[in-house]
């Protein structure tokens, strides 16, 4: 939220989960060797079995 790549929002239900948009930022010229970044996961590595879907809201990177 308020951040330009890396969104992603969850809503959990009981024990179903939908994401909503799930994206990356492209690096800035500052981070040298990285070419993006990513949300973290690891909670949802946990939870996998419980995701039911993923929605994407619309096509720009910073959402797919």
């Amino acid at each position: 939220m308020e951040q330009i790549g890396c969104n992603m929002t969850i809503l959990e239900y009981k024990t179903d989960i939908l994401i909503i948009d799930a994206g990356m930022q492209f690096a800035s010229a500052q981070m040298h060797g990285v070419d993006y970044t990513i949300p973290d996961v690891s909670y949802l590595v946990a939870k996998k079995k419980n995701i039911r879907g993923i929605f994407i809201t619309h096509g720009h990177l910073d959402h797919i």
